[in-house]
């Protein structure tokens, strides 16, 4: 089995783009697309499926997307996290634990990850 995401990248890139990954444009959404069919074809244990997902051939790549892919899958994960941050800083919410400051998993959980601390049923939850 290859790495888990957690050892390749930081929360918060993981936090944004997996939550917030609808506002990628095209191009941000097919470079990761790509960069992740790479990821699971350089740890694919079979031949045949590692040869299939390296071939991303039918895919359209515009220039911007090339460029992305180009500079790598950490880098473009990174560009396109500040990206969204900056762009879309009033759509998405960083939910941090109220108890250690910890980001939490999901934008609408109620119990952190990291200390434990719960706030179920505090008011408004």
């Amino acid at each position: 089995m290859f790495e888990s995401d957690s050892s390749l990248d930081d929360e918060l890139t993981r936090y944004v783009l997996d939550h917030y990954g609808r506002y990628c444009t095209e191009a941000e959404d097919l470079a990761l697309r790509v960069l992740n069919m790479r990821l699971k074809a350089e740890h694919a244990q079979n031949p045949v499926i590692q040869r299939k997902l390296a071939d991303y051939r039918g895919l359209a790549l515009t220039s911007e997307t090339q460029k992305l892919v180009a500079a790598g899958r950490i880098p473009t994960r990174l560009a396109i996290r500040e990206r969204l941050l900056r762009d879309h800083a009033d759509d998405i919410f960083l939910n941090y634990c109220p108890e250690c400051s910890a980001l939490c998993r999901t934008p609408l959980a109620k119990m952190c990850a990291a200390c434990g601390h719960s706030w179920h049923n505090q008011n408004g939850g």
